[in-house]
């Protein structure tokens, strides 16, 4: 009991610290803190935004409308042993679409090895942002993508459950609410997408005030956040790092990615240390694999604007972010009458 207690007061203890030392650095460095949260909300309007949104709306929709009916008694159930719909549409879209679907049913099985699987950086984010645009390479673009997904694969026969298949079952959804529900749960989860973003790009930008070695600061943004994680990596004066760093980001992923996926897997079976040390481990074998192709090709990024983009780019920019705009409005004025017709 008493060592119960001493550990209790001393957990209690540490996050009170914690939380009065990032007050203090929030407080003492406000020209930080305030340069970190504007550049990282641009990201998310002009690039995060447009490349996760509209990929998670369709996926969302055809995972809760496709698959194969089976009824059992008097409920109309969709059974999917193996989830291929999902993961596919996962690795098109990018992180948290494929955990979103996989634990929203299923607060059972261990899901680790398949969020894991489904836990990959989007087409649209690592061909067109981080290939074209960062590194002026559709061929490193791609390269990054596919050696990503390779080793997702690899890691997962290895760590996959010995017992079966994973058994997802989901009440079948009509058309028309199945597409409203979609868009509206994927209106609050880029919310939430975008305020992780936005908290772990200012933690970074705070604790990298402490520390000059090169390698520590890039440690410190691909630890945290992967966008961050990305352009620190590119903007490096050594081509080693700026090559290792580009891949680690992007099969790490951040701890913020990591936060995002157990906040939309909720209550389900989810082992969070062994998904940190295997999305380390995906981050390594994807960095080593990145530094292979640059070495071989003598690949060298692009020195550009972090939000560099031609017109085009920035008009369906826009739209969409206006279309995620006008949807959250709408839940929120939706949200604020019903809380005033219960008062």
């Amino acid at each position: 009991m008493e060592v119960g207690i001493i550990t209790s007061a001393i957990k209690n203890i540490f996050v009170i610290l914690s939380v009065v030392i990032l007050f203090t650095l929030f407080l003492t460095h406000p020209k930080i803190v305030s340069e970190a949260v504007s550049v990282t909300l641009s990201m998310c309007f002009i690039k995060l935004i447009p490349s996760i949104f509209p990929f998670m709306v369709i996926s969302g929709f055809l995972i809760n409308t496709l698959g194969e009916k089976n009824v059992r008694g008097k409920r109309n159930l969709d059974k999917c042993k193996i989830p291929y719909l999902t993961i596919l549409l996962s690795w098109i879209s990018g992180f948290v679409v494929g955990p979103k679907y996989l634990c929203q049913d299923n607060l059972e099985d261990d899901l680790t090895p398949l969020v894991f699987l489904c836990s990959n950086a989007g087409i649209g984010f690592v061909i067109s942002y981080v290939g074209v645009t960062l590194w002026g390479s559709l061929t490193f673009g791609f390269y990054l993508y596919f050696i990503q997904i390779f080793w997702s694969v690899i890691i997962y026969l290895f760590v996959k459950n010995k017992t079966g298949k994973i058994v997802l079952e989901k009440r079948a959804i009509p058309l028309l609410t199945s597409l409203s529900s979609t868009i509206q749960g994927s209106t609050m989860t880029m919310l939430n997408i975008c305020g992780f973003t936005v908290f772990f790009s200012v933690i970074s930008a705070i604790f990298s005030i402490f520390f000059s070695s090169e390698i520590i600061l890039l440690s410190i943004s691909s630890a945290f956040e992967i966008s961050s994680g990305i352009f620190s990596a590119v903007t490096s004066k050594s081509n080693v790092f700026c090559a290792f760093f580009t891949g680690f980001s992007i099969g790490f992923g951040g701890i913020c990615m990591c936060m995002q996926t157990f906040a939309v897997c909720g209550e389900s079976n989810i082992n969070k240390q062994k998904f940190l040390l295997l999305k380390m481990l995906h981050g390594t074998l994807c960095g080593a694999s990145s530094l292979i192709f640059v070495s071989v090709n003598k690949q060298e990024p692009l020195i550009q604007a972090y939000l560099d983009f031609n017109s085009s780019q920035s008009i369906i920019s826009a739209l969409v972010s206006a279309l995620f705009l006008c949807s959250l409005l709408f839940l929120t004025k939706k949200y604020l009458k019903n809380k005033l017709y219960s008062i």
